[in-house]
């Protein structure tokens, strides 16, 4: 049996390493951005709960022309809530990401929701609040569907 010069008997020679895994950062820059993605997903998930108190809040503002009222307080609570959304999702870079942002504001939604001691609510039974509601649900099911990266 003959045998390369690099190599000894019953081994195989030694290959280099795949380009992609010759680009890959160095263990410490891996570290550093996996921690740096999961302190941005922290930062967005208060954010989350910011934006659902706002919005809770804001939800039911109208502008009236004419006659026709326009919801620009519902429009600005659901577009802040997607931005959030669309942050997490990009930040994590999976589907999971989105998970501790929409659990934030359906929580803080929930609690907010509740009737008060005094009888007060700060969603109302109405359209504009159902619709708060019901379309918050409906882009945090969006968020998720997202395709991963």
């Amino acid at each position: 049996m003959t045998s390369d010069a690099g190599t000894h008997a019953g081994h195989l020679p030694e290959r280099a390493p795949p380009a992609s895994a010759q680009r890959a950062p160095a263990t410490g820059e891996r570290r550093r951005r996996r921690l740096l993605r999961w302190s941005a997903l922290l930062g967005l998930t208060a954010l989350g709960v910011v934006v659902a108190v706002a919005g809770t809040f804001a939800h039911g503002r109208m502008a009236h022309v004419d006659t026709v009222p326009i919801p620009y307080g519902l429009v600005l609570a659901l577009l802040g809530l997607a931005a959030v959304l669309l942050l997490a999702h990009e930040s994590a870079r999976s589907r999971l990401g989105v998970v501790p942002v929409a659990t934030a504001w359906l929580f803080a939604v929930w609690l907010l929701a509740q009737e008060r001691p005094a009888g007060d609510v700060v969603i109302s039974n109405g359209w504009p609040g159902l619709t708060y509601l019901y379309a918050g649900v409906v882009l945090i099911g969006v968020g998720i569907a997202l395709p991963q990266r």
